[in-house]
């Protein structure tokens, strides 16, 4: 009897400072200027603030951003987090 494959499992990428990341903006609050990026392969969203967009798009509000595709650049924090940087639209 041949068994179907189990689903594979989603696995976390290490990602360091400096590398590049890409995803999507799962959200983003205008009037507290923060939000969050869906990142591929990702098993938790990252952190940006409203200064890591791109000038023209730093006073949007988040129906304008939500499910836009992103690249990002990679900055974990002293606490082990990871937060975007440099947010570009692609």
């Amino acid at each position: 009897m041949s068994y179907p494959e189990p689903p594979a499992k989603k696995q976390r990428m290490e990602l360091a400072t400096g590398q590049y990341g890409s995803g999507a903006i799962r959200t983003y609050n205008g009037a507290k200027g923060f939000g969050f990026i869906a990142g591929e392969g990702l098993t938790e969203d990252v952190f940006f603030m409203r200064t890591s967009l791109p000038d023209g798009y730093r006073e949007l509000q988040g129906n304008d951003l939500q499910g836009r595709s992103v690249s990002f650049e990679i900055v974990k924090t002293s606490d082990g987090k990871l937060r975007a940087q440099n947010v570009s639209f692609v």
